[in-house]
């Protein structure tokens, strides 16, 4: 087996840059596993929607749904 290798991740939000973080879940990219969890995490993904529309071809997936209300409801 590899050895692990810790992975950082950083993003950028209109121009700004956040600091380095280390990522401490998902699936390193290269992996023989990753194709697998990808397809199972894809195959149930749209079953959980209940007030939106989904829409999946390939790694893309499209939510559509009308905002009725812009206060968070608690579930």
């Amino acid at each position: 087996m590899g050895e692990k290798v810790d992975r950082l991740q950083t993003v950028v939000v209109e121009g700004t840059k956040s600091s380095f973080q280390l990522v401490i879940s998902g699936v390193p990219q290269g992996t023989v596993l990753g194709p697998i969890l990808f397809i199972l995490y894809i195959d149930d993904q749209l079953d959980t929607l209940v007030t939106a529309l989904g829409k999946v071809f390939a790694d893309d997936t499209k939510l559509i749904g009308k905002i009725m209300d812009q206060k968070p409801t608690s579930r």
